[in-house]
């Protein structure tokens, strides 16, 4: 007879004495959740009251009408936890603590009411004012004494609740034994019946699993009679076959694994591995080579050690967006090597997961790139500033103007645009030569930033061209102008102090001069971005060229209404 069948014929005991047992433990189980339901709706009550005295509290303090919005909407709540406890909570002491705890909150309605009322007569009053605030404080009075009640009920039904529980618990715990006496009856006698037949059958399958388990994969357990043993000697019978397949393709990862290993070892780039903690576990060779940290100053370090602290939070709350989410970041990143030395990485971060899909490590890759950056940095030099000054070219100007027209349009406020050329630049050049009239292109540049602030823009338009555009001059018209017309003087001025520079003739020492050269001055306000980014150039161009027509070093002002 097959164990199963000797097995069936005392399950069915065992199933009898179970479907006689199970509805008391259904009906203790069912009892219990009840408890903890009305328990669970007590406690809401409790805490509404809670609230409800929270937004009481406020209004008495503050007096907002918000506040008592919130008390009456909290009442409303609280209404709807007494209908639903009228109907959920069975006992007659629950049902009287209801109908009393209804009955004052009503109440506490009318005084909070009359409170709201007396608070407008109150603000109101004039000469009879002490009347409504001794009228107010024997309200608040009356208010604080339904509260009282009103906890107390609450807590009453709370304990009344707990204790319920209580009961259940223990009921629910006395059929748990019960079942499980049942239970465990049956599962002795279960063993002691077939004890026996298991202990002459499981010698053979012990005897093949420890050769198993010790190597011996070509040995096979003799199946014996056809029974539940014989399946199972199969079973691992079988098993043997596919841990001897499984062996041989292990060996074959672990072959395809040290191939890995030696490329990372030896790989161009650096390579990082860190816990879920972000502790770090593994570096390769050539992340010691670009930080400047051998592997045992680093290992189990957070990478933050090579933070800047010049790479904006923004970045770094992208970067744990994603890894939190099973996502891979790829970024740059602003770090510093162990001599100090700053350096841009271009990283790859993704996060390692094992064959559930559960987030186990985080691997990075991340390459040097300061080089790649440091050359974008010469090609944005070369397209946005003038290699002699560093001052914005014509190109990043219309850029600037672009976004000036765009706040003062948002803002609604002027600004300027000064059109400078240096008065008597071109016989410094002929007579020295470029390389002086360089020097006082560089020194006229640096004194023109000196008069503006951080926010504005000084550029270099061409030649012995300058412009200057002001950003953000608020007031009307002539406030504007006023204020422009302030900064042109400053810039008239100080362009117009002697330069000194450095001279050099062919078989002398070189020798300094004072130089003096004055700057002609058109500034042209605008406002609102009706305006185009040519006519603004255009007017300052046409009001440089009125000052150098009036004798230069002169100021002169065009505006769009002209």
């Amino acid at each position: 007879m097959r164990i199963a069948t000797r097995l069936r014929l005392i399950s069915t005991a065992t199933i009898a004495a179970v479907v006689l047992l199970t509805p008391v433990l259904v009906a203790a189980v069912l009892d219990f959740k009840r408890a903890k339901a009305d328990y669970a709706l007590a406690e809401k009550i409790h805490d509404n009251f809670l609230e409800r005295a929270a937004f009481r509290d406020q209004y008495f303090l503050y007096r907002e009408d918000r506040m008592r919005q919130q008390w009456d909407k909290s009442k409303e709540a609280s209404d709807v936890l007494l209908r639903q406890a009228r109907q959920e909570l069975a006992g007659e002491q629950e049902q009287q603590i209801l109908e009393r705890l209804g009955r004052t909150i009503d109440e506490s309605v009318v005084v909070f009411h009359r409170i709201v009322d007396n608070t407008a007569a109150l603000q109101a009053a004039n000469g009879n004012r002490q009347v409504y605030a001794e009228l107010d404080k024997r309200l608040y009075s009356q208010m604080l004494l339904k509260a009282m009640t009103i906890r107390d009920a609450t807590t009453t039904l709370q304990s009344a609740g707990a204790q319920r529980v209580e009961d259940a618990y223990r009921h629910l715990l006395a059929a748990i034994g019960w079942f499980a006496g049942a239970l465990a009856l049956a599962t002795v006698l279960t063993a002691i019946k077939i004890g026996a037949l298991i202990r002459q059958r499981l010698v053979p399958l012990h005897l093949g699993a420890q050769k198993i388990a010790q190597g011996e994969l070509e040995y096979r357990i003799p199946p014996g009679p056809d029974d539940e043993f014989a399946d199972l000697a199969r079973s691992f019978n079988d098993t043997a076959d596919k841990l001897t397949a499984e062996i041989g393709a292990h060996r074959q990862a672990e072959e395809m694994l040290h191939k890995l290993s030696i490329a990372v070892e030896q790989s161009p780039a650096a390579v990082v591995i860190t816990d879920l903690d972000a502790h770090i576990e593994y570096v390769n060779p050539q992340f010691t080579e670009d930080t400047g940290y051998s592997a045992g100053e680093i290992l189990g370090k957070n990478p933050r050690i090579l933070q800047s602290g010049q790479t904006s939070r923004e970045v770094y709350t992208q970067l744990w967006e994603a890894l939190t989410n099973g996502r891979n970041w790829h970024g740059e990143l602003l770090n510093k090597r162990k001599s100090g030395e700053l350096f841009w990485e271009e990283a790859r971060i993704a996060p390692v997961k094992d064959s559930s899909g559960v987030v186990t490590h985080y691997v990075a890759v991340v390459a040097d790139a300061t080089l790649r950056k440091q050359m974008e940095e010469q090609v944005r030099q070369l397209a946005f500033y003038d290699t002699l000054t560093k001052l914005p070219n014509r190109r990043l100007l219309h850029d600037r103007l672009d976004i000036t027209l765009a706040a003062s349009k948002r803002r609604s406020c002027f600004g300027a645009l000064m059109f400078i050329d240096l008065d008597s630049f071109k016989p410094l050049n002929d007579t020295y030569g470029h390389a002086v009239g360089d020097l006082l292109l560089v020194e006229a540049a640096m004194r023109l930033k000196s008069c503006v602030r951080e926010m504005d823009t000084v550029a270099r338009f061409g030649g012995d061209e300058f412009v200057v555009l002001i950003n953000e001059l608020h007031g009307d018209r002539i406030e504007a102008s006023t204020q422009a017309s302030m900064v042109a003087e400053k810039v008239r001025a100080v362009l117009s102090e002697p330069y000194s520079l450095p001279v050099r003739t062919e078989g002398t020492a070189p020798t300094r001069i004072e130089y003096s050269c004055t700057a002609s001055i058109g500034v042209t306000l605008f406002i609102d971005h009706q305006t185009t980014q040519d006519d603004i150039l255009k007017w300052a161009d046409a009001a440089m060229y009125e000052a150098k027509e009036a004798g230069r070093n002169q100021i002169r002002f065009h505006t769009a209404e002209s």
